[in-house]
């Protein structure tokens, strides 16, 4: 029944197929419509993107990596059906949120992780880089671009560092401390057990925007951070 034509089949689209297809369907026809349900999706996939960490919009990663980082939603599981039939989501940069590389030679935190690990271990590093609400090297490195803050490294939250977060972020509660140690592992692996970063950070980009702001204060005419 479902088999094509050349091999005796009456060329049916599968119920698995239609329901794709269908699903694909009301998508598009939603982020059209300006609406409370073309924000909840925008919303659903900013969030999304936030879980999976990378800089490249997640509808072009590969869902069979990336999928299991992120909580299951409608937008996740439409993501990964697309993805394992070959279709391919794409959006204008304007009217989709990526976090964007802020100093020069920065880059996203899982990026590198998914290059060193995967599986378990893979999903383990993210739910750490969650809980700390960072998603760029520049999140976690010094000023001068040349380390690794050592809180962010013992998992301390933001404010031990002097900085805070300008996103919403989901709830992650208490990890297991063996998954603070594949972080630091995972640290060690990328800049050594000094935390040097092999390259480090340059310039700042203008008109950046800035996931992690730094705190500073004015003191005798010097501006500290």
């Amino acid at each position: 029944l479902y088999a094509p034509f050349k091999l005796g089949g009456l060329g049916c689209i599968t119920i698995h197929g239609r329901h794709i297809l269908d699903k694909l369907l009301l998508f598009v026809h939603h982020m059209r419509e300006q609406g409370q349900i073309q924000e909840a999706l925008m919303a659903s996939m900013s969030t999304t993107q936030i879980e999976c960490g990378s800089s490249t919009p997640f509808f072009s990663l590969d869902a069979t990596i990336w999928h299991n980082l992120v909580a299951k939603t409608w937008i996740s599981h439409l993501w990964y059906e697309c993805h394992t039939v070959g279709i391919d989501i794409r959006f204008h940069p304007e009217c989709f949120w990526t976090p964007k590389p802020v100093r020069e030679r920065d880059t996203s935190i899982m990026e590198v992780a998914a290059t060193l690990y995967s599986g378990s271990h893979l999903h383990q590093i993210n739910m750490c880089r969650i809980a700390l609400q960072v998603v760029l090297l520049s999140d976690i490195a010094s000023v001068d671009g040349k380390r690794i803050l050592l809180a962010y490294y013992k998992g301390k939250p933001h404010n031990e560092s002097g900085r805070r977060s300008r996103l919403n972020w989901p709830p992650v509660g208490d990890l297991p401390k063996q998954w603070w140690k594949l972080w630091q592992t995972f640290l060690e692996r990328w800049c050594g057990t000094a935390l040097q970063i092999p390259e480090p950070l340059g310039k700042w980009y203008e008109d950046a925007e800035m996931i992690t702001q730094c705190c500073c204060f004015l003191f005798e005419r010097r501006l500290i951070m």
